[in-house]
This record gives structure tokens, sequence and C-alpha cells, in this order.
């Protein structure tokens, strides 16, 4: 059954998935559609990233790539998506990274699909 999530404007949240396994983010927006209505969008590591994040204007957005869990630091630092909660999702993620990069929360793969739905449906009530 799926939990259907909306903003205080009855619009379906949005979650938006950075990095670059294009097979594995294929497979977590598969866990996501069929446990959360909501709107996901996959989007390759860009220069423009703000740019992207602010036009699409997610709930919620999920690092799946150590590469990458840098960009918390920049998009926590920019006024417009300093509020966004930040899930990083990695085989090497830990509880210093997590708390280095500043994200709202994470988890290690292979994930635990209850859990990472859990943790994702309370990171966009």
């Amino acid at each position: 059954m799926k939990t259907t999530i909306q903003t205080s404007d009855n619009s379906i949240k949005k979650i938006l998935i950075i990095g670059l396994s294009r097979s594995f983010h294929e497979t977590i927006l598969n866990i996501i559609s069929d446990s959360i209505e909501c709107e996901v969008v996959i989007l390759p590591y860009s220069d423009d990233f703000i740019e992207k994040i602010t036009e699409y204007k997610p709930n919620l957005i999920i690092l799946t790539t150590h590469r990458y869990f840098h960009l918390t630091n920049a998009i926590k630092s920019y006024p417009q998506t300093s509020k966004l909660p930040i899930f990083i999702l990695s085989t090497s993620a830990s509880i210093e990274e997590f708390e280095k990069y500043e994200a709202n929360d994470y988890l290690s793969k292979p994930i635990d699909v209850f859990k990472f739905v859990n943790k994702i449906e309370n990171l966009i009530k």
C-alpha cells in the first residue's frame, strides 16, 4: 500500500536523487514508487546542480555516491536550499560522515527496504 504525502498546498512531494549509478537509481526509484506516492527525479551530477535543485524545488534530496557527499555543505550554504533535507545512501556512509556532511539522515548499502522507506517518509512529512 502506498503512502500519499502531500505539502500544505496539497501538491505531491518531490524527491531528487543525485549520484552516478543509473541502475541503482532505478532500483531506488522503484522502491520509492512502490511505497510512497510522490514525484521522483534522477539528476546526474552537473556543475549547475544548485540551479537545477532550485528549479525543481524538491522536498528531499538523496545522494547515492560518496563522491558527491560534499554537495550537502554546498546545498546547505545557499539560502534557497539551506532547509532542504538531505539523505545519504552509500556503502561507505558512517555516523561520522553523516555528521561531517550535515545530512539529515543516512543509510548504508545494502539497504533495508523497510528502514529506507520509513526514513524517507519521516524526512518528507
